[in-house]
């Protein structure tokens, strides 16, 4: 920088050298302003990483979620099928030999909160009050049971 002589009030004529200003100042300004600007930068990676770790995980348990939907299905169709009235009928009447158990000897299950109730119970019963026989037919053991030897229940009259 050159130097110049000052002139004006109280000036002897001698060159006075004007004090640089310091330029650590600007440059700890230009450093802080470089450090917030990397600090923001560094959020919006961790934030960047971060989202793309859990749209892996989503992914990820979707696929695990329609794997075990796929290994349900199958089981859910073999249990509709199994659980036909009509397929157990045919299987224990033909495949085990089992024959139907007199009117008398049947008991109604109770209902429970995974079996269903009738759509019209009166028909129901008045469908089981048909079948009953007209005799006393708690007292009456079964014909083909006593045809094999076995003993009537416990709680029945002989």
């Amino acid at each position: 920088m050159k130097d110049f002589p000052a002139y004006g009030k109280g000036n002897t004529g001698r060159l006075i050298r004007n004090a640089q200003t310091p330029q650590g100042g600007v440059s700890a300004r230009i450093f802080i302003l470089m450090l917030v600007l990397l600090a923001v930068a560094l959020f919006f990676v961790v934030q960047r990483t971060e989202y793309l770790r859990t749209e892996r995980r989503i992914r990820d348990l979707m696929l695990e979620q329609r794997r075990i939907q796929e290994e349900i299905l199958p089981l859910k169709l073999e249990a509709e099928y199994l659980g036909r009235l009509e397929l157990v009928q045919e299987m224990a009447v033909n495949r085990l030999h089992l024959i139907a158990p007199p009117t008398f000897r049947m008991v109604r299950p109770p209902q429970s909160e995974w079996t269903q109730e009738p759509e019209d119970e009166d028909a129901l019963l008045d469908a089981l009050d048909q079948e009953a026989p007209t005799s006393d037919a708690g007292a009456a053991p079964n014909e083909e049971a006593a045809a094999e030897g076995a003993q009537p229940p416990a709680g029945a009259a002989p």
